[in-house]
């Protein structure tokens, strides 16, 4: 029997969203293909100021190396590539830079102290939400744990069930939460649902999918902007400006791509879609699996 083949289709990105900026941070201040694609990420709630904090090998630990980091231009790569700035280094993937945060910290008025970073108001600490059932997700969420407690920041995770985790993201009553955002295959309708002010709220409202409350006139007036454009030069243009906003202000947090997985045997049928004929999202639900069952043929 041949053995079980792994397919991951890459439809978006996953992010660690703060209400700053795929984490989500929300909460108390820390001051000083074929298929869908999206990004995963951490959604920090930028109306409490967090750092920046990158994600160093999540993909690898979270996903067992089948997918790969993601840009901090918040683009869905390479689907997007043809509207990356080239003037982000490493195709914008960052790595961590412990120096360079405490550094950071330091500038804000923090010490460490016994291995803790302490400011003003006592120890920085801050809660990470991902959904009860997600485990690459809580894996992600353990390894950025890891890497916060090593600058001294006490991290702990909640795993609400998927009802409760989606109206702390939506009210943006958390700390940070994992996400994920894009997979539109529009640069403009990405960054626009992400980012635009139109689409977040007041803490406590429902906002309609901007869950890091993040709000920034600059960025507004580029979605503007792009919605007169009719030239693709002039739209890539401005999708480096949108590019820059999320790589230097950090209201997400990319992780790394996220995938639609599947898994299929040829001991019987032939004709599943592979990454040498991704004619249809792989995932046994939704409308992919009538296209599928019309490709399937015996195995000879």
């Amino acid at each position: 029997m041949a053995a079980p083949a792994l397919t991951d289709h890459a439809t978006s990105v996953r992010g660690y969203a703060m209400r700053v900026s795929s984490l989500s941070v929300s909460g108390a201040p820390l001051t000083g293909t074929s298929g869908s694609v999206w990004v995963s990420g951490q959604f920090l709630n930028v109306t409490f100021t967090p750092e920046n904090e990158a994600g160093e090998d999540i993909a690898n630990k979270a996903e067992d190396g089948y997918v790969q980091p993601a840009s901090q231009s918040g683009l869905l790569l390479p689907n997007l590539k043809n509207w990356l700035d080239p003037s982000l280094p490493d195709n914008g993937v960052i790595t961590q830079d412990k120096a360079k945060a405490t550094q950071l910290f330091t500038q804000a008025g923090y010490t460490m102290q016994n291995g803790a970073l302490v400011g003003p108001n006592g120890p920085a600490t801050m809660t990470i939400q991902t959904p009860n059932g997600y485990t690459d997700w809580l894996q992600a969420a353990q390894t950025l744990q890891q890497q916060l407690k090593a600058t001294g920041i006490a991290a702990t995770i909640q795993t609400p069930e998927f009802a409760a985790y989606n109206q702390a993201m939506q009210n943006g009553t958390f700390d940070a939460s994992i996400g994920a955002f894009g997979g539109t295959g529009s640069p403009y309708l990405d960054f626009f649902n992400t980012l635009a002010s139109g689409q977040t709220a007041p803490v406590g409202q429902t906002a309609p999918s901007n869950f890091s409350r993040f709000s920034d006139p600059t960025l507004d007036g580029l979605l503007k902007q792009m919605q007169g454009e009719t030239q693709v030069g002039q739209q890539q243009n401005t999708v480096h400006q949108l590019e820059q906003v999320m790589y230097q202000q950090t209201p997400v947090l990319t992780l790394f791509y996220g995938a639609t997985w599947a898994e299929y045997s040829t001991k019987k049928l032939t004709g599943w879609p592979d990454a040498n004929d991704p004619y249809a999202p792989p995932a046994p639900y939704g409308a992919p699996p009538l296209m599928i069952v019309t490709h399937l043929k015996a195995a000879s």
